[in-house]
């Protein structure tokens, strides 16, 4: 089962927005437009990019779309050209460019954003751990 981490933050979005546009849904692997909708498979990770510094010392929280790069329009409204985001160009390879998100923590999705980025890692560093423990395992195993 996928968490809906949008679920968490959405009351802090809906006062900020005063509903007058549907906001997209962030799951730890990806976006949707609506529930149900095709999910749009990201990457999420803390940036260095200081665009938006914060008095609070929160970070920026950069999104990818590795597959094809792009986002579909829902996603992209609510981050082109934002007081508090933006959407870029970045060149991975010399071939290869994708567009990459810049969240800014005074964005109204923030905290939609980062909770979705902390899942990602919550997860990534359950398999991690997972995996060092049955190295440590067989190596004991083997030593027997």
């Amino acid at each position: 089962m996928t968490l809906n981490v949008s679920e968490q933050a959405q009351p802090q979005a809906s006062k900020a927005l005063s509903g007058t546009q549907k906001a997209p849904l962030f799951y730890p692997n990806g976006i949707r437009d609506e529930e149900g909708a095709e999910l749009q498979e990201v990457i999420y990770f803390e940036s260095l990019d200081f665009t938006y510094p914060d008095p609070k010392g929160r970070y920026t929280v950069a999104i990818i779309e590795p597959l094809s790069g792009k986002f579909s329009p829902l996603v992209c409204s609510w981050f082109e050209n934002g007081p508090q985001s933006d959407i870029k160009k970045w060149i991975i390879r010399f071939s290869d460019v994708e567009r990459r998100i810049n969240v800014g923590p005074e964005h109204p999705l923030y905290p939609q954003v980062k909770a979705a980025y902390e899942a990602q890692e919550a997860h990534s560093n359950s398999i991690f751990e997972a995996a060092k423990k049955w190295k440590h395992d067989a190596g004991e195993e083997a030593a027997a």
